[in-house]
């Protein structure tokens, strides 16, 4: 028996007169695709606006019988047909166990509307969907169903989770818990992958969006002034908050949608060198799943938001893992994630010789993976050591200059250069001449606003998987703000790369540059290998990353003191 709904009652009347029948709609699936039927339509929401969808059902199902619904969500720009989405999602529908439903979302491809940015409208779509996709097949169990996707489609998953009792699992992709904590982590506010995003993932694809939202948002956050409500309108921080899974885990009986929470099983990968959703976005649901008794799993993946392309073997690898999390949860086959046979975590780890290094496959039974400490201090004359200088001493001087621009590590500098290179946009290809290009531009190159410090070879050698956190002690004429902008460094084989970067904005309550100070910056995870007394780590500290991060304006000189340093976890 299925169970429908948001919007039941008004598509059972647009069904009658939208849809011209099963049998007009039904087609086969490309060869490629299995033995299938696909059914197309423009479906009809309650508000008046129609989404282009598309059902895979598998053929020979016995008269009777139903299969559990695949929901697989595009990311931003993208649409039902993203080549990625569906090669993966009819994977499900090759087994015979399961249909895959496919819709772009309003604005995107060929439906109507425009993209509300995680808005409520665009979650009841979801459900509304869901519904049409029980009425035209007979084979389809709308009552349980199973929501997949990356990027925009990751949180376009778990929206609808905590909303729908009908979904009962999940397995999403480099998402997000928080758009706050996306896109103005520790009030450093992401510059360029908020204007990149906008240009280039739903402009440059025409797609539909909300633009008074977006520039309005844009601009409070490029003026700190995201905190501040005008009259009813919300706050930029209040209403990023309204669109983050992470507001609503929790049920809540008081409000009027996702009063449900988050109470499924959910897999979630996030990719370790992702620049938009770095690999700490799952953890804060994931922990609470647990908290309650909710099977979860991690994987930490290989590729990412403007990063390189996705390791062949941890994309298969992971997609299939994906879809036995799916047949575990929503059909009761044994694949040992519950019963503790499957390790909590997978990860991929490259090996120390840097970006076009190898990725290998490893388990671990916990997160964070229980670890050592390795902590290396800054000292004088640009060494990092594992011996810590005296706390009076005057490790390095940075200072906010207002000039200078690290493009070279910037994340959306190093995307577009990948197009321009092979017009592939994304990272969904392979990347020739240009892929090393921005890998660095050496941050020492800018004295006046970083301090680089590094170590000689690593003895014993490090096996870093984790966060990094660096301890900054300092002194500055700052009066108001200042800024940490922190990056790890590892070995590569076209010259160091950058496996950590963190940034916080501090503000400063006194004008008293005697006065010394404590920061903490956790860096984004990363897992990386360095070789036995061949391999240095590499600490930079910088007031200074722009386009990445939109810098503070006071002018000011900062000190950096004995007691600077950085604390790597090592598995070893």
């Amino acid at each position: 028996m299925r169970r429908f709904g948001l919007g039941t009652a008004f598509l059972l009347v647009t069904a009658l007169f939208a849809l011209p029948g099963r049998a007009a709609i039904d087609t086969p699936c490309a060869s490629d695709k299995g033995d299938c039927d696909l059914i197309t339509g423009m479906v009809a929401m309650s508000d008046g606006i129609h989404i282009d969808a598309s059902l895979y059902v598998p053929k020979g199902l016995a008269g009777g019988v139903e299969v559990p619904l695949i929901v697989r969500q595009h990311g931003g720009g993208s649409n039902k047909d993203s080549e990625y989405d569906v090669r993966y999602g009819i994977e499900y529908v090759k087994t015979k166990k399961f249909a895959l439903l496919m819709y772009s979302h309003r604005g995107h491809g060929s439906s109507e509307g425009l993209f509300d940015f995680f808005g409520p409208r665009t979650t009841q779509d979801f459900s509304e969907v869901v519904d049409w996709a029980g009425l035209v097949s007979s084979h389809v169990d709308a009552d349980t169903v199973g929501v997949s996707g990356y990027s925009q489609g990751g949180g376009e998953s778990l929206l609808p989770a905590e909303n729908d009792p009908r979904v009962k699992a999940a397995a999403v992709g480099n998402t997000f818990d928080s758009l706050n904590r996306a896109l103005n982590p520790e009030d450093c506010y992401k510059f360029s992958f908020a204007s990149g995003i906008f240009a280039l993932a739903y402009k440059a694809s025409a797609s539909k969006t909300d633009d008074s939202l977006a520039i309005r948002w844009g601009t409070q956050l490029n003026t700190d002034t995201e905190d501040v409500t005008l009259g009813p309108v919300p706050s930029t921080t209040d209403d990023l908050a309204s669109r983050s899974p992470l507001t609503y885990v929790l049920p809540d009986a008081t409000r009027p949608m996702y009063k449900q929470g988050l109470q499924i099983p959910v897999f979630w990968s996030n990719s370790w060198e992702d620049q938009l959703f770095p690999a700490d976005h799952q953890n804060a649901i994931l922990k609470d799943l647990a908290s309650r008794g909710f099977p979860v799993h991690y994987w930490f993946a290989s590729g990412g938001h403007a990063a390189g392309p996705n390791d062949p073997g941890d994309e298969a690898g992971k997609e299939s893992a994906m879809l036995r999390w799916m047949e575990e949860f929503l059909l009761g086959e044994d694949h040992g994630f519950v019963s503790g046979v499957v390790p909590l975590v997978d990860y991929a780890e490259r090996s120390a010789t840097g970006g076009d290094g190898a990725w290998t496959h490893h388990t671990a039974s916990s997160w964070p993976i229980v670890s050592a400490t390795r902590t290396f201090f800054a000292a004088p004359g640009g060494a990092l050591t594992t011996a810590a200088p005296a706390e009076s001493a005057d490790v390095g001087t940075i200072a906010n200059d207002l000039v200078t621009v690290n493009v070279g590590n910037d994340a959306i500098t190093h995307e577009v250069l990948h197009q321009v290179d092979d017009g592939i946009a994304g990272n969904g290809g392979p990347h020739t001449s240009l892929h090393t290009v921005p890998d660095l531009v050496p941050e020492g190159a800018n004295p006046a606003d970083t301090a680089t410090f590094t170590s000689p070879g690593v003895t014993p050698g490090l096996n870093m998987v984790g966060t990094p956190e660096t301890t900054i002690k300092f002194r500055t004429t700052a009066a108001h703000v200042v800024q940490f902008d922190v990056k790890l460094w590892a070995p590569g084989t076209n010259g160091p790369d950058m496996i950590g970067r963190g940034c916080v904005s501090i503000p400063i309550d006194d004008a008293n540059p005697s006065a010394i100070r404590t920061a903490t910056v956790r860096l984004w995870p990363n897992a990386r290998m360095f070789r036995d007394n061949i391999d240095a780590v590499v600490l930079t500290i910088a007031s200074v990353d722009f386009p990445t991060f939109k810098p503070d304006t006071e002018p000011q000189v900062t000190t950096l003191l004995g007691g600077t340093r950085i604390d790597l976890p090592d598995v070893s």
